[in-house]
């Protein structure tokens, strides 16, 4: 069970969404930009920082984001919306 008030992507090295935790047709980006990501992971931010909403194609939401490494090496990332289209 995911916190209904949250929305989980995985994406790629290079901000494609592989998977999602949304029914089908919800998300409308393909990409995400990773600017604001890698902003948060070196923690070069002022919070609260907006990041692409998969779910609208010119919106902004809260995220956080963690780094999905494999035997050293960056795979992806796993980038959470809070506070999402269900807690809107």
């Amino acid at each position: 069970m995911i916190n209904p008030s949250i929305e989980v992507y995985l994406l790629d090295t290079r901000g494609n969404i592989l998977a999602f935790s949304a029914a089908s047709g919800k998300v409308k980006r393909r990409r995400v930009n990773l600017k604001p990501l890698l902003d948060m992971l070196d923690k070069n931010v002022t919070l609260p920082l907006r990041g692409d909403d998969p779910r609208d194609p010119t919106g902004k939401k809260v995220f956080t984001v963690a780094r999905i490494p494999e035997q050293g090496r960056l795979q992806g990332y796993l980038y959470v919306i809070l506070g999402g289209e269900t807690y809107d």
